[in-house]
């Protein structure tokens, strides 16, 4: 490959470069390790959900989903196209707000706040940091090294960034979602009392949760 290539080079020219620097060896061996960390967290997460859930196999779709959730932008996306997805995240950042201030004062036991956390964060940092590293490409930042140009630098930094910020979302994601919420305390309702039927529950088994799909 010619120096300073756009490129993105295949594994016989990228290996021999590669292993002449320590650090890019170490943060390589890095995100395998952490790639692998967040799957092994995710299949764990996934059984503790089959187990509480036993017998409600669309809750346990629907949760799963939700886990396993990863929208990263593609390498070769051009800036205008990621100025557009981070407008578009944007606004749907406020519509998921507005629905998260209306629940959540009613359901602070189902760690509503971290979940909602959760899944802005995976919007965000993929759009917000891929429109950073397409304006620093476009003024050939990172700079040129060896036959890696501006664009495969910055999309191997990208990628690498994403990488750890995913693994440590994957543990925010586990503490928020590990839960049996048949252990959980009642919904708060608007009045703070009332019959049986208007808290949500069945009248004849007055206290207990009632058996629901629905996905918090």
């Amino acid at each position: 490959m010619t120096n300073c290539s756009n490129e993105f080079p295949s594994t016989e020219d990228y290996y021999p470069v590669l292993v002449r620097s320590w650090v890019s060896m170490m943060l390589m061996a890095l995100a395998c390790v952490l790639t692998v960390g967040s799957i092994i967290i995710f299949i764990e997460s996934l059984l503790y959900v089959i187990r509480v859930n036993k017998g409600h196999s669309e809750k346990v779709v629907k949760v799963g989903t939700i886990l396993g959730l990863h929208p990263i932008d593609p390498a070769k996306a051009t800036i205008y196209i990621t100025v557009i997805t981070t407008i578009s995240t944007m606004l749907s950042i406020y519509g998921s707000l507005v629905v998260h201030r209306a629940a959540a004062p009613y359901l602070a036991s189902f760690n509503c706040g971290i979940k909602w956390t959760c899944i802005q964060l995976v919007v965000i940092l993929p759009n917000i940091q891929g429109l950073i590293f397409s304006i620093l490409v476009a003024n050939d930042l990172p700079p040129c090294e060896n036959t890696r140009g501006p664009l495969v630098r910055g999309a191997s930094l990208n990628h690498f960034l994403l990488v750890v910020e995913m693994f440590l979302l994957t543990l925010l994601a586990r503490r928020a979602y590990r839960m049996d919420e048949r252990d959980l305390p009642l919904p708060v309702t608007g009045q703070g009392k009332g019959e049986p039927e208007e808290q949500g529950l069945d009248p004849n088994t007055s206290g207990e949760w009632p058996v629901t799909d629905t996905v918090l």
